[in-house]
């Protein structure tokens, strides 16, 4: 959401291939901001060539139920980038 899709048009408008990766909220987080996720992903789709959307809630699978969050949040980061580092 925000500036992401204005970027990715411009990008886009420049010839450049773009690529989003974007997370959906948890579902903790609540519908409202599940909506404005949805909203926010619409609006990219329009401006980018390929997006890739993961579900935070898949990437909490990842680590320990135990793990406190912000160490759970580190983790899914670590996916995030490996997965767009290659």
């Amino acid at each position: 959401t925000g500036a992401a899709p204005v970027i990715a048009r411009i990008a886009k408008d420049l010839g450049a291939l773009t690529v989003g990766v974007v997370t959906r909220p948890f579902g903790f987080e609540g519908s409202k901001r599940g909506q404005y996720a949805v909203e926010g992903i619409n609006e990219l789709r329009e401006h980018v060539d390929t997006l890739l959307i993961i579900s935070n809630n898949n990437l909490l699978e990842i680590v320990d139920k135990k793990t406190p969050l912000l160490e759970a949040l580190s983790e899914a980061d670590n996916v995030l980038r490996q997965g767009v580092q290659g």
